[in-house]
């Protein structure tokens, strides 16, 4: 059992768990999807505890994105405990905490690095649209090469980098996964439990305060050349919500 939630039968709480326990493991779309539906199901638990956490210099925090959409469909956040992780109730009816955005979809192309020679490479990024709403999300579609598949059957590929500059200034550089990089919030992005909170508000459609929005990111691009990550193409695919 993680160490992490120990506090639930140190306290004799029922414990219903997800299929996948830990979102780090969750690491293909079918074991994210398991998680998703075990939240939109029957067996959804009444209520739910978060924490925003991140391993092995992952986008933070480490969640299986896409059933955070599920959970603020049927989940509104009743406060947090001393640890900082956010409570969570069940709505316990067959309609939603929230009325579903509609998504409109703005494709980018990733290209990459540029190499140039001996010299360093040319960062290539991918700009981001100047006005995002609140609740945005991100993919990627990443298609590897016959190389990099060959890689992933035979042993450990290397991992693939993506970096984020953010309207401070500040460039953050985080490991993404070709298979499961999907739905990510954008703005806020989710840095600790106070942005997951907002994330979370942004996706039922509560306004949030601008201060608490915190840092916009701006542009994303990947580290290093495609040919390096070992990757014939990528997109970017930037979903903004509306409600």
């Amino acid at each position: 059992m993680p160490w992490d939630i120990t506090d639930i039968p140190a306290n004799e709480l029922r414990y219903r768990p997800r299929p996948i326990i830990q979102s780090y493991s969750a690491y293909t779309p079918s074991l994210q999807e398991l998680n998703r539906k075990h939240f939109l199901g029957k067996q959804a638990p009444s209520y739910l505890v978060m924490n925003a956490q991140s391993i092995d210099e992952r986008n933070p925090p480490d969640l299986d994105y896409p059933f955070l959409e599920a959970i603020a469909s049927k989940y509104q956040i009743i406060g947090t405990v001393s640890k900082g992780s956010l409570i969570l109730k069940h709505n316990n009816s067959n309609k939603a905490s929230a009325r579903a955005p509609k998504w409109r979809e703005t494709r980018l192309q990733l290209i990459g690095d540029e190499e140039q020679g001996f010299n360093p490479m040319r960062e290539r990024w991918s700009q981001l649209p100047t006005q995002l709403s609140e609740g945005s999300r991100f993919s990627l579609e990443l298609k590897p090469s016959l190389w990099r598949r060959l890689q992933t059957i035979a042993f450990k590929a290397s991992p693939l980098m993506m970096a984020v500059k953010f309207d401070d200034g500040q460039i953050c550089t985080y490991r993404v996964f070709e298979t499961t990089s999907r739905k990510i919030p954008l703005y806020p992005f989710v840095e600790n439990n106070k942005s997951l909170n907002n994330a979370l508000a942004a996706l039922q459609g509560s306004p949030i305060d601008k201060p608490d929005l915190g840092r916009k990111p701006m542009a994303i691009r990947l580290v290093g050349s495609m040919s390096a990550q070992g990757l014939q193409s990528g997109e970017l695919i930037i979903g903004q919500p509306r409600f």
